[in-house]
């Protein structure tokens, strides 16, 4: 792909009231691989505390791929967001179940692709929308927070996260904790 057609960012979208500004993570003449530049809200990643629990099950999936993909995108936008096959990724460091792949619009990144598709701790560093902070996100000293990944942690109670200093928690935080961030990723046609 020729460098001059390469793009950084692109607003995709309006969520409570504000659009969405998107980071391209990975694109191709047709496609682009897009994750939410600021963390948009702060919806635990399984609202059963007790449940163990993997992406196919948690209840940020169902939110994703329902409430947010309904209100957050017009008729003409949600024709340009493509389902793809989303892969359940072991944690490398524990022998948690990841569950079953799916197939949605909208998910989370992975561990493997938090690590891969970022050029190094500080560009996986974000702060929160208004609205995530407003909500009670949590923010460190310089306002950046962490969010949730899709792959399991150390227990089927806990999830991956990116800690807000821009490092991969693969142990995971239980996930049910409602302070931390959500990034949704989506890939859309180019």
């Amino acid at each position: 792909m020729e460098k001059e057609n390469m793009i950084d960012f692109i607003d995709f979208g309006i969520y409570k009231g504000e659009p969405i500004k998107w980071r391209v993570l990975k694109q191709d003449k047709e496609t682009l691989l897009l994750i939410t530049d600021k963390i948009i809200d702060t919806i635990p990643y399984n609202v059963n505390e007790k449940a163990e629990t993997t992406w196919e099950k948690s209840s940020l999936r169902k939110w994703l791929n329902n409430e947010f993909f309904n209100s957050a995108f017009s008729y003409e936008e949600k024709m340009d967001i493509i389902e793809c096959d989303v892969q359940a990724e072991s944690n490398p460091l524990y022998s948690t179940n990841p569950g079953n792949s799916t197939n949605d619009k909208v998910f989370i990144l992975s561990i493997n692709q938090a690590e891969q598709l970022f050029e190094g701790e500080n560009i996986r560093k974000t702060s929160g929308t208004n609205n995530a902070v407003e909500k009670g996100l949590f923010e460190d000293s310089e306002h950046n927070s962490w969010w949730w990944l899709r792959s399991p942690g150390e227990h089927g109670r806990s999830t991956a996260v990116v800690h807000s200093n821009g490092v991969v928690l693969n142990h995971g935080i239980p996930v049910f904790y409602s302070s931390g961030g959500v990034r949704p990723a989506i890939w859309i046609k180019r």
